[in-house]
């Protein structure tokens, strides 16, 4: 399996198009030629670059979307889907200090949070709810996570 240091750096918008680096200058324009927005070469969270291609393989050679997740740190990208957000609530839940019978109903909580939209707002409330109780300290550390995938009105009621 490769490693980190196998791949070349990768330059990727907010949005997850990826952006082609320049060839005389050796960087990404500074915005996406798509949508417009920031492009970025490493991760908002520990600076780590943005992989990009194996080396060896075909430079430039992008026919799948940019990574979800830091390879160093594991920070979600700003493109993660809401999926991807609550995998990485899942990640932190493995570091929390409770019982393994509350992580596995945690867990449950979460995985069931997954169907975004199909969710009906009551049973989305009720399920962060029981994540609040039950791992408390998941709200916390997992903060700025929650905020993006639960909506203004459930947060409301939670008191976050």
């Amino acid at each position: 399996m490769p490693s980190p240091s196998d791949y070349t750096h990768g330059a990727a918008c907010r949005r997850g198009h990826w952006a082609s680096f320049n060839v005389s200058t050796g960087s990404p324009a500074p915005r996406c030629p798509e949508c417009g927005a920031e492009v970025l070469t490493g991760c908002p969270n520990c600076g780590m670059r943005l992989r990009g291609v194996l080396i060896g393989g075909v430079i430039g050679a992008h026919g799948s979307p940019p990574q979800n997740f830091c390879d160093k740190c594991g920070g979600p990208y700003p493109w993660v889907d809401r999926r991807g957000r609550l995998w990485q609530l899942e990640n932190l839940l493995d570091d929390e200090n409770i019982s393994e019978a509350d992580r596995l109903t945690v867990g449950e909580q979460l995985q069931a949070l997954r169907g975004g939209d199909s969710v009906p707002e009551e049973e989305q409330r009720e399920r962060w709810q029981r994540v609040k109780q039950l791992a408390p300290g998941l709200m916390e550390s997992g903060k700025a996570i929650v905020v993006t995938v639960v909506s203004a009105t459930i947060q409301r009621q939670l008191g976050i």
